[in-house]
């Protein structure tokens, strides 16, 4: 992507099928609930609460005589305490000169008669482009995101919202070698199972380590293949636990390289604010503009990752 407005000298029309070379699918986000805000978290608050939490120690059994039971009380409480984060600004600026717009009919490159291209309009082109990349920055931020809440006392700082891979404080295991062991791996669900709700655990990693799963549980021979079979090669998408609920493996090429994440997707989810007008958590709206046509493409979004200790990490302190 580059800088500057859209003009006839840096946006020629070629004919052929539009294709990215940089794929990079944002299955984290769509699986919390994408972009729409069907499923999202409104709020009108740029600060929002998480959880509320509280802490309790292990089960023991009382130490309690007949005459200690007797007489004066020895109350106890539990305190609470609250979790949250913030939503952050999320912007584009599309400015297409009206030469541009107009001319559908210059083409560059390979020109064949009786071809047109793929699009006629510059505008919906990059009002399409740029509405993909805020979405991969959500996916990007939503897993990896650094928590800043500067900018609520002071406008000319940023605010940023924390992403689930920081907010894992609990349930950490690490890895000293690049070749992970499966028992890393299971140390790690059973850490989530202890503390968390384990409702719908689901493990996401990038293509690499994806590879390094299918390839680990083969060579232990951890994985079951029906005896008939004749297609080579081994995929493992999903992880059967010893605690009643499987989990499922994801490839988003958004975690880092050094990281294998376990959520419970059922306590996470994107947040949004509504623009005032349209009601919509994604606005496109016209700019005045002498010359051509600018849009701004406008959303706050944030991430509800409920409580951290749902969620787990596994940290391969030995690969970056």
């Amino acid at each position: 992507m580059n800088e500057g407005n859209a003009y006839v000298s840096n946006t020629p029309n070629f004919l052929g099928m539009l294709f990215n070379s940089n794929i990079n699918k944002t299955q984290f986000l769509t699986l919390i609930g994408g972009t729409d805000g069907a499923n999202a978290e409104i709020t009108t608050n740029p600060e929002f609460p998480i959880s509320v939490r509280y802490a309790m120690s292990d089960g023991a059994q009382p130490n309690i005589s007949e005459a200690q039971s007797v007489g004066a009380g020895k109350p106890t409480y539990f305190g609470l305490s609250q979790d949250k984060n913030v939503i952050q600004i999320f912007q584009e600026d599309v400015t297409v000169s009206r030469l541009r717009e107009r001319a559908s009919g210059r083409l560059s490159g390979i020109n064949t008669a009786g071809m047109t291209p793929e699009e006629t309009s510059e505008e919906a082109l990059q009002i399409l482009l740029h509405l993909e990349k805020m979405k991969r920055d959500m996916n990007y931020t939503a897993l990896n995101g650094v928590y800043s809440a500067e900018g609520l006392t002071d406008s000319s700082k940023p605010i940023k919202t924390r992403g689930i891979i920081a907010a894992i404080e609990t349930n950490i295991v690490n890895s000293a070698a690049a070749a992970f062991t499966a028992d890393e791996l299971n140390d790690m669900i059973r850490k989530v199972y202890d503390n968390g709700a384990f409702e719908l655990p689901t493990i996401f990693v990038n293509s690499a380590n994806k590879q390094k799963i299918s390839k680990l549980f083969k060579s232990e021979k951890l994985t079951e293949v029906d005896r008939n079979r004749f297609v080579g090669g081994v995929s493992v998408d999903l992880i059967v636990t010893d605690f009643g609920v499987n989990a499922y493996v994801v490839v988003d090429n958004d975690v880092p390289n050094n990281v294998i994440l376990l959520a419970d997707i059922a306590f996470v989810k994107p947040v949004f604010t509504r623009d005032k007008e349209t009601g919509e958590v994604i606005t496109i709206k016209d700019l005045s503009q002498r010359g051509g046509s600018s849009k701004e493409i406008y959303a706050e979004f944030g991430l509800d990752h409920g409580p951290e200790f749902y969620h787990g990490k596994l940290v391969i302190t030995g690969q970056e």
